[in-house]
């Protein structure tokens, strides 16, 4: 009795140890935070703008983690900077100041701290043909000629899931130990020009 015993004893610690070697490398999700804001033309956040006064989008991907860079949104939603004018309880589409983005490298460092930043004046000044160089709103590159908003209560929003890449990896076949993606988010922001 006591070979039949240590025979399914050492088959059990043999599968113990072939499970617990086959585990991937824990590393913990991204700690990051996400901020989604109007500035006013002094760069100050605010929901409230006078007539006649630009505002500024800026979404904020922002964390400390040198393992984890911001990659890519998931879903690019088609709401992403886009204004809707609210009355009588409809949304009317108001249009949005960019008409393409992601026109240039990728703007994330490995090693350092990660502050990922968008930021795109309503009116962007930029003509709806020109292309201006890059580096003058980036990631956007292509844009609409839009105008200032008349008096009226406005609302921004959008949903989008966002993946991060782990630093100095090579991708193979094990995609999911290389990215990590969030939950689906929702961001909205309801302002008022007066």
């Amino acid at each position: 009795m006591k070979p039949k015993i240590l025979k399914l004893s050492t088959v059990v610690l043999l599968l113990l140890f072939i499970g617990a070697s086959c585990q991937k490398d824990e590393i913990p999700d991204p700690d990051v935070e996400f901020e989604f804001k109007l500035l006013n033309e002094k760069k100050e956040q605010s929901i409230v703008f006078d007539e006649g006064e630009n505002f500024t989008f800026q979404f904020n991907i922002n964390t400390n983690d040198t393992i984890w860079k911001f990659y890519n949104f998931v879903n690019k939603d088609f709401n992403f900077f886009r204004v809707y004018r609210v009355e009588n309880g409809e949304q009317i589409d108001v249009g949005t100041p960019f008409k393409s983005y992601w026109c240039s490298a990728i703007y994330y460092a490995c090693g350092q701290s990660n502050p990922f930043l968008f930021e795109l004046p309503w009116v962007t000044g930029v003509g709806e043909n020109e292309r201006p160089d890059q580096s003058i709103f980036p990631p956007f590159c292509m844009f609409y000629e839009t105008s200032l908003l008349p008096i009226g209560k406005y609302v921004t929003f959008f949903d989008d899931q966002v993946e991060f890449v782990r630093c100095g990896e090579m991708v193979d076949t094990n995609y999911e130990q290389f990215f990590y993606t969030t939950e689906l988010m929702h961001f909205e922001i309801e302002f008022e020009i007066k």
